[in-house]
């Protein structure tokens, strides 16, 4: 009986999941559970995470683990606009825009950094879930004409 209790609890503890915070995002090697919705993500060895968009809303997605809104107001990150078209980086929070910054396109291998301020009244707390994605400022959509390559993305107090 003890074999079969012990047995129970540790398989509920391996496959029990905990979110942790975390507010750096570096992917060496790892897409450090970002996930891609319209597209497809891919980590390289390099500590590069290329996002593939397909579809006209395609974004990335982080529902892994939290940041903590109440201690980090800035949102850096670190990318290669590889779009001719695609001239807006925008934030999301709860299904919500909520900022968009101008980038700039047809980076090669330049990469630049950004910085989102982030207002929302919905950032506050432990937030678990936020996405980042590519948009024309035009059609206000993404159009999928190139790869968004992201070196790093980092939470911070300024």
């Amino acid at each position: 009986m003890k074999k079969v209790a012990y047995l129970l609890f540790l398989m509920s503890s391996i496959f029990s999941f905990s979110q942790v915070e975390q507010n750096k995002f570096n992917f060496d090697d790892d897409t450090e559970s970002f996930i891609a919705q319209g597209g497809s993500i891919k980590a390289t060895p390099k500590g590069y995470i290329t996002f593939s968009p397909v579809s006209n809303y395609a974004r990335i997605v982080q529902s892994t683990n939290y940041v903590n809104a109440n201690k980090y107001k800035y949102l850096h990150i670190r990318i290669s606009n590889q779009s001719k078209t695609n001239d807006l980086l925008a934030f999301s929070l709860e299904g919500k825009t909520s900022g968009k910054i101008p980038i700039s396109t047809n980076d090669g291998s330049d990469f630049k950094e950004y910085t989102f301020k982030i207002t929302s009244d919905k950032w506050s707390g432990n937030v678990s879930e936020f996405k980042i994605f590519p948009r024309n400022s035009e059609s206000k959509l993404n159009e999928d004409d190139g790869d968004l390559i992201i070196d790093y993305i980092t939470f911070s107090k300024r």
